[in-house]
């Protein structure tokens, strides 16, 4: 069970990851286990950066872009170590490398637990009080907090042009060799990148097309006019109801708008732009921008710190208003272009290889051609280049991920028109028909309806340090409890001791229980769910064992002792403190390989105690090896066992824990020894944790070679092997094969050595993870 899953970490997750570090390290708080899902070609950047041309800017100062609000001005500090530069705008990818970079970072920090999967979620189920995530390579894992940071997944704005011949969507399908001119739906900064890549391939002329006709604007280097009545302290003072809000707003922009009247580029820019006169349009902006003097773009850009929150108490009506008047001037005005980018449009409308143009009817194919009628005459071209970004109405999105999520009603279609996921703007959670969808975040471009800034990855950085508090306030609670969890094993422990005292003999019953259904549904479970990270553990273990026994038999000829020297109690006390103390994988790790040690200590075990070969049969009727393939057998029905069946686990698991650790108690309290037997047993034990803590140290060697991270994540848990005593089950086959018990007083004295010196490791983590 991971505590979080983010889904699709480009910038934002990445962000949100940063945040979660610093929490975590701030605290001191214990690793939360974080699954991230993404595909292996844009891993931790995301589609957007990931698959950027190299030509594309991002449009936010670099100084604004920092994933971490720890570290304000830590990407331009990696652009000056790295490129020995500091732009102000730089490429997507440049951009990219360092969303790569800062996971890379996180990650080699350690100070969070992250397991990679190189793939697509395909889908999220609830499941009471967590989530179960399925991914296109059949990975299924639960969690209880699910986070999407998905970006604008494509959408059909003109679907009855797909598989049209010149029909374009992705800068991929563009042939270089085109002299046609090409018409280009859209005037967002996806338009504009779509224009660029055409430009820089040496294309023809383009025509830009969109409902408005409006131009990007310049992004200034600097703000030079401050606001004198839109600013949020007078909106305050004059709202004085939500409904308000709107009417408040608006009046103080025309109160602003009106002061600018005469000395703002406003007026002027948009009288050039309906003229026609494109290029003294950017003429006029390059040159009041070249001095700092663009008053009008300054209020705007002002609004940035607060207009989500004047968004979020919006009516869906005031939100349509807003959107229907002001709507195309904040989409153009506001998110300006860089400075170069800009230039090279104007330098193209000079050269007449691009010219804007207003939309009056929708775009046709007909006669081989298509054809678009716009306020300057027909247009017709043999291609055209969708660059609208599509919509965000999600349920004509292209995602196999959202289309899940509705179907299984936890998202809902935003009603207003911005679209996307609709969430509780105070906490980011998904809602569905007006109630929280608890533990499932949604951050990004996918929540434009109940945010505004959501393309803005400042904006998001600033949802991902809330949401990381949130987080961490999680964390926190389960610290605490994990205290008493890892003290549990021992309180189960001392009421099997004080049980063995009474005259009740509850030795066998509770071994049956344990062998023949427990732990059998444990490793069950565990195979069908886990079986690509248990597999090769598995094997590894048997094989281990396999070399230690036959290095045995010439070191010691006592086949009882050399048992006692590999045959470790792995499932009733290994795995209980393990999974209490450092968690799923911990589980995984001792469940795999109690399964290998069980197929190879009673088989090999009986062997060596009788002088003959155990039969392939009675093997196979073990119940360890009978849960191991009925666990394979029902691998394709993972995702059915972890909805069905979670609850008939986590009682296995309990019953596991409580009974484990109680039988060995019941043992402990029917035998004698003295201290003499403790001064034997504890040369022993050192000797046998010697050998198995340079075995695991090899095996981490390996692990690290081969890139096992299951492995090379928990080292410590690994060296709890070394602490381990003998099985429990040596007594079994030695009184079966022998009729002797010389092993009672090994396994019992190594027992009591192996409490002692596990509260003392388990006390060490603990002060680790606090220190």
């Amino acid at each position: 069970m991971f505590d979080i899953v983010i889904i699709e970490p480009g910038a934002t997750g990445v962000s949100l990851l940063s945040q979660i570090q610093d929490e975590v390290y701030s605290l001191r708080f214990k690793k939360p286990e974080i699954a991230v899902f993404n595909p292996l070609c844009t891993f931790a950047s995301g589609n957007a950066f990931g698959d950027a041309h190299n030509i594309d800017k991002v449009n936010t100062p670099s100084s604004m872009v920092s994933v971490s609000a720890m570290e304000p001005g830590r990407f331009e500090h990696w652009l000056r170590a790295t490129c020995g530069c500091q732009e102000r705008w730089p490429s997507r990818l440049l951009y990219s490398e360092f969303i790569h970079q800062t996971y890379k970072d996180i990650n080699e920090n350690e100070i969070l637990q992250i397991t990679e999967f190189p793939g697509s979620v395909i889908s999220v189920i609830r499941k009471n009080e967590f989530f179960i995530i399925t991914d296109d390579n059949g990975n299924t894992v639960s969690a209880h907090k699910v986070v999407m940071c998905i970006g604008s997944p494509p959408a059909d704005s003109f679907p009855e042009f797909n598989g049209t011949p010149g029909f374009i969507n992705h800068y991929s399908q563009y042939l270089p060799s085109v002299n046609d001119e090409i018409i280009i739906a859209g005037n967002s900064l996806t338009a504009i990148d779509a224009f660029r890549y055409i430009h820089h391939k040496g294309g023809s002329s383009a025509h830009l097309c969109s409902r408005n006709g409006f131009i990007p604007t310049y992004l200034t280097r600097e703000e030079n006019y401050t606001p004198v009545c839109l600013s949020w302290k007078n909106i305050l003072s004059a709202i004085q109801y939500p409904e308000d809000t709107f009417d408040v707003f608006i009046r103080l922009l025309h109160k602003e708008l009106c002061l600018l009247r005469n000395n703002g580029e406003f007026k002027i820019a948009i009288s050039l732009l309906k003229k026609g006169n494109h290029t003294e349009y950017f003429y006029f902006l390059l040159e009041r921008a070249k001095k700092g003097n663009l008053p009008c773009q300054d209020t705007l850009v002002s609004t940035r710190p607060y207009m989500h929150k004047i968004w979020s108490v919006m009516t869906i009506k005031q939100k349509q208003n807003f959107l229907t008047k002001y709507g195309v001037l904040w989409a153009t005005w506001r998110p300006s272009v860089p400075y170069e980018v800009f230039y090279e449009l104007s330098q193209a409308s000079v050269n007449e290889k691009l010219k804007f143009h207003q939309i009056q009817t929708p775009p046709v194919y007909q006669d081989q051609k298509f054809s678009i009628r716009t306020s300057s005459g027909t247009l017709k071209s043999n291609y055209f280049w969708d660059a609208t970004g599509g919509n965000y109405n999600i349920k004509k999105m292209r995602n196999t991920l959202l289309e899940n999520l509705l179907i299984n009603k936890l998202i809902e279609n935003h009603p207003h028109p911005c679209g996307g996921i609709n969430i509780d703007p105070l906490i980011l959670q998904c809602k569905v028909n007006g109630n929280n969808i608890h533990g499932l975040y949604n951050i990004g471009p996918l929540s434009k309806g109940c945010l505004f800034s959501t393309n803005a990855l400042w904006f998001n950085v600033q949802c991902c340090e809330h949401l990381g508090q949130t987080v961490g306030i999680r964390i926190r609670k389960k610290c605490q409890g994990d205290h008493m969890i890892i003290l549990l094993p021992f309180v189960y422990l001392c009421i099997g001791w004080i049980l063995g005292k009474t005259s009740w003999d509850l030795k066998s019953s509770v071994s049956l229980l344990l062998t023949k259904i427990i732990i059998p549904v444990v490793i069950t479970f565990n195979i069908s769910t886990q079986f690509s990270d248990m597999g090769g553990i598995i094997s590894a273990t048997a094989l281990i064992m396999l070399i230690m026994i036959a290095i045995g038999k010439y070191t010691n000829q006592d086949p009882v002792m050399t048992l006692c020297f590999v045959y470790l109690n792995i499932g009733w006390l290994g795995l209980p403190v393990a999974s209490a103390l450092f968690g799923n994988d911990a589980a995984i790790i001792f469940i795999a390989a109690y399964v290998g040690s069980s197929i190879i200590g009673n088989s090999a075990g009986a062997g060596m105690l009788s002088g003959n070969k155990s039969s392939l049969i009675k093997i196979l009727k073990t119940p360890p090896v009978m849960a191991l393939i009925i666990g394979i057998l029902l691998i394709p029905l993972r995702q059915q066992i972890v909805l069905w069946f979670d609850y008939v686990y986590d009682l296995a698991k309990f019953l596991l824990n409580f009974l484990g650790m109680g039988i060995l108690g019941l043992w402990l309290a029917k035998i004698k020894f003295s201290a003499r037997d403790f001064r034997l047993e504890i040369l022993f034990f050192i000797k046998r944790a010697f050998v198995i803590s340079l075995i695991i140290t090899l095996l981490l060697f390996i692990a690290h070679l081969w890139h096992q991270p299951l492995l090379t994540d928990n080292p410590a848990t690994l060296y709890l092997f070394c602490f381990l005593p003998p099985a429990a089950n040596i007594i079994v086959l030695e009184t079966h094969y022998l009729g002797t018990g010389r092993s009672a007083r090994t396994i019992s004295c190594g027992t009591c050595i192996s409490i002692i010196v596990i509260s003392v490791y388990s006390i060490f983590i603990l002060g680790l993870r606090n220190f």
